[in-house]
């Protein structure tokens, strides 16, 4: 977070997943531009390098309207504002994460 947030990815937030999900953490941040989607996710990627974290690879870097960065156990969300606006990951998940009970 302290990355995208460095970097001014918009409003990036954390959310968190389902137990057995696919992932155990979710990141989901805007970015102002193609190329500053692009910038996001190389800089995500030599972190990874960098530190050590396991890096699974990337998908969407060459539309760079969704870009999806794979650590296994973190996955990070690169949207454009208006793509992120529709697909509204943020609430899918934040709702799947729920129990039955607490649903509306």
């Amino acid at each position: 977070m302290d990355f995208l947030s460095g970097q001014n990815a918009l409003s990036p937030e954390i959310v968190a997943m389902p137990q057995n999900s696919f992932t155990d953490v979710m990141v989901v941040a805007g970015a102002t531009s193609r190329r500053h989607a692009q910038g996001l996710a190389d800089g995500l990627g030599r972190l990874c390098h960098a530190n050590g974290y396991e890096y699974a690879g990337m998908e969407g870097y060459d539309t760079a309207q969704w870009i999806l960065v794979d650590c296994n156990e973190l996955v990070v969300n690169i949207f454009l504002e208006d793509v992120r606006a529709m697909y509204r990951l943020e609430e899918l998940w934040a709702h799947a994460a729920q129990p039955k009970e607490k649903r509306s």
